[in-house]
């Protein structure tokens, strides 16, 4: 530290703060004194819009600013005009029950208490709409813990608040009371766009009894949890669901036929192969993509044989699926096939997708589909020139995992697209490049 910069540390000591702004930065000084000063003085100012840095100080390393900190916001909890910071300060307020410098249960609870006052309980409802999810949640916890709104006005709000955990609370409490409170709220829980609300507000309707058509209609929900309690229901009750599944195979509404395409799938239906194989020539990419992931699981040898056609297919989902069974069944390509299918694709994807694929494949094999990729980039492809580097990394990290030895025919194509790099002077690959020299010469 130098002489000179000693008398001004020295004489921001006995600096004097007053205004709001300069007592926040002070707040922050890195003398405890000067904080303890400043904290004081906060609590003095009586300004809301100090409790964030006053919250900040409560779990402060230096026991008289945490004392100083608790005595400002105590001072600012007992005035009801500040009721709405701390409604919108409550997820810091609860924080403090994981800081451990000081116990902080009484002045979260003398908070607590104070927004639960006769003036203030109108604020905490309120909060409930709040935009910040974390607000909402506790001001939704204080209201039903307190009871500051009736049974059905609580599940309502509930229920059509934003956020899903809240829904889920309110869910909760519906389902634990009386069954003649349901039907109303079970209504709106129904169309719930999470799905764990609403397949549970379909196991209480299932509970207390419900139509077979009501029940039918739910063998075309979008999400298969609900559609698998629909099928065993009605299973259960004796109708023939897969009629109604192979019926609507091709149906003009797109989610009512991929709904089907998965139904023969669930219920192992091998006549249907034949539709099935038909449908992967569908022009919409999810039938398709529904399509291939029913015959990989109906165990249908034509795929086996034809799954690579889909890597490049015009839809990046399907695409992408099509790998996915592709690992799964251990179907394995060599370099030659991948390198093909990114030629000869018009789609950035199929790129994107075979790369994923060859770090599956033998080592010597991705080694050759990565030389040739590289020496196929232009100098000017930076940012091609940078992935395939990394990926060079990638496989030289995963280099000793395997002990295999190239055949002759992997060692001949290796020798040539080794030769191919010599254009690119990339010093990041200059050590595993003169590796990879080293083993093919040997």
């Amino acid at each position: 530290m130098s002489t000179s910069s000693i008398p001004k540390r020295i004489l921001g000591l006995f600096k004097v703060y007053n205004n709001l702004g300069d007592l926040l930065i002070a707040s922050r000084n890195w003398d405890g004194r000067v904080r303890e000063d400043a904290v004081r003085k906060l609590g003095g100012l009586g300004s809301s819009d100090a409790l964030k840095a006053l919250l900040v100080r409560l779990n402060d390393w230096v026991p008289q600013v945490r004392a100083a900190a608790k005595d400002a916001i105590l001072r600012l909890a007992n005035t009801s005009r500040n009721a709405a910071v701390f409604i919108e300060h409550l997820p810091e307020i609860y924080h403090l029950n994981k800081c451990s410098r000081d116990e902080h249960a009484d002045i979260i609870r003398i908070i607590c208490d104070s927004l639960l006052s006769e003036g203030n309980r109108s604020l905490v409802v309120t909060g409930v709409s709040n935009d910040n999810c974390y607000v909402a949640r506790i001001c939704y916890a204080l209201v039903s813990d307190h009871k500051l709104l009736p049974f059905d006005s609580l599940v309502e709000v509930g229920l059509s608040s934003k956020d899903f955990i809240i829904r889920e609370k309110a869910f909760v409490l519906l389902r634990d009371s009386e069954p003649d409170k349901h039907c109303r709220f079970l209504a709106i829980a129904l169309k719930d766009k999470h799905t764990p609300i609403r397949r549970a507000a379909f196991e209480v309707r299932l509970e207390h009894g419900e139509a077979d058509g009501v029940v039918a209609s739910y063998l075309f929900d979008r999400h298969s949890s609900i559609r698998e309690i629909a099928v065993y229901e009605l299973l259960s009750r004796g109708f023939n669901v897969l009629d109604d599944y192979r019926n609507a195979l091709s149906n003009s509404l797109i989610n009512t036929s991929k709904c089907a395409i998965w139904g023969v799938g669930y219920l192992s239906c091998k006549e249907s192969i034949p539709t099935l194989i038909k449908l992967l020539e569908s022009p919409i990419p999810c039938i398709r993509k529904q399509s291939l992931s029913t015959l990989s699981s109906l165990g249908v040898s034509w795929l086996d044989d034809n799954i690579h056609i889909f890597l490049s297919d015009p839809s990046a989902a399907v695409s992408r699926e099509a790998a996915h069974l592709c690992r799964k069944a251990g179907i394995r390509f060599d370099a030659e096939e991948l390198l093909s299918k990114v030629a000869n694709s018009p789609y950035a994807h199929t790129k994107n997708i075979v790369f994923g694929l060859v770090k599956k494949i033998n080592k010597w094999e991705r080694l050759i589909f990565l030389l040739k990729i590289r020496s196929s980039i232009k100098p000017n492809q930076e940012a091609e020139l940078l992935r395939i580097t990394g990926e060079f990394f990638l496989w030289n990290d995963d280099f000793n995992r395997s002990g295999s030895q190239p055949t002759l025919k992997q060692l001949d194509l290796l020798k040539r697209y080794y030769g191919e790099q010599l254009q690119y002077n990339d010093h990041n690959l200059s050590r595993i490049m003169f590796t990879i020299g080293t083993l093919i010469a040997v």
